[in-house]
């Protein structure tokens, strides 16, 4: 069976604290904060201390944050009027009050926040103007405006923001069949690279030593390369449907023969055009995949590979055959 596997096509294994060499089935990740392997790790979700796990909780994360989003809208929809209101009375004391030029404006310290505490910090001197002097806001038998309203506002503002951003990219990497955590690693991975690229430019202009090993093997951790295990019955069934007059037939290694397959390797970078995505079926089946809890635990450790993606890889790996054919006939 055509599966992913490690760079010498053994199991792949987790030996990150109690995993102990446990085997790793495809699209499983280690949790640094649960210190397991979780099979479809997303991410870890600092609101609720938990592992956010596609198949299992991922659509209560979605439904969540969806839920969350519209509350904090229709809760806080009748305050938008009244923060306005709030705001406008706030700004017009704050600009025309004869006291908020000695006790804001004229002070030089109030700019080393920058804008932000300059015009921020003068809005709640004008709430304490408005507090202590019992100043004409709205009317008379008017409460007087405070910045309650417009800081809840904008606060709720905030997390409904975080709340739709999550929910639309979560979404947006679900329908292109990919994990929070592999884009993370790939941006990790590039982060690291082009930091090794910069070093190793400033040692050669210094001619000094190389970049260090660490960095190097950080990169090597955070590769996105992937490895798959193609078996002999493959090998023979992908020369059967490429095959051409010229060469119809596979002249496949004796080391090969003898361990039963090749191991090929692909990147699931979008940037790369020779890359091979295994686990995008498309923009509904990607969503059906990641959402719909699996009938068995056996279902859940066996991600497929898409046919697109699997005939890719199998083309791959006889084509990396005819080539240790070639070289072994010259």
């Amino acid at each position: 069976m055509l599966h992913q596997c490690a760079l010498d096509g053994s199991l792949m294994r987790c030996w990150r604290d109690g995993c102990k060499g446990r085997w790793k089935p495809a699209r499983t990740r280690h949790c640094g904060d649960c210190r397991t392997c979780r099979i479809g790790f997303d991410h870890h979700c600092p609101w609720f201390d938990a592992d956010v796990i596609a198949q299992h909780t991922m659509p209560s994360f979605l439904l969540f944050l969806l839920l969350a989003a519209l509350l904090l809208i229709l809760a806080l929809a009748p305050l938008v009027h009244g923060a306005y209101a709030d705001f406008n009375v706030l700004l017009h004391v704050a600009w025309a009050h004869p006291h908020m030029h000695t006790r804001w404006w004229q002070r030089r310290w109030t700019w080393y926040g920058g804008p932000t505490l300059r015009y921020g910090g003068a809005l709640v001197v004008a709430a304490r103007l408005l507090r202590e002097e019992a100043y004409p806001s709205r009317g008379r038998g008017e409460r007087a405006a405070s910045l309650h309203a417009p800081v809840t506002l904008s606060i709720a503002a905030l997390l409904t923001a975080v709340a739709l951003g999550l929910l639309t990219t979560t979404l947006h990497m679900t329908t292109r069949g990919d994990l929070s955590v592999d884009v993370m690693r790939q941006r990790a991975h590039s982060a690291v690279v082009s930091q090794q690229r910069r070093k190793g430019e400033k040692a050669r202009a210094l001619a000094a030593a190389a970049v260090p090993q660490t960095s190097s093997s950080t990169a090597s951790n955070l590769s996105p390369t992937m490895y798959f295990w193609v078996p002999l019955h493959l090998l023979s069934d992908g020369a059967a449907g490429a095959g051409t007059r010229q060469q119809p037939h596979l002249d496949v290694p004796r080391t090969i023969r003898e361990a039963g397959g090749i191991v090929v390797s692909t990147t699931a970078d979008g940037g790369d055009e020779e890359a091979v995505r295994p686990y995008d079926w498309g923009f509904w089946r990607n969503l059906q995949l990641i959402l719909e809890k699996p009938a068995r635990q056996k279902d859940a450790m066996q991600w497929p590979i898409s046919p697109a993606a699997r005939q890719a890889l199998v083309a791959r790996a006889v084509a990396a055959v005819r080539e240790m054919d070639k070289e072994k006939g010259s």
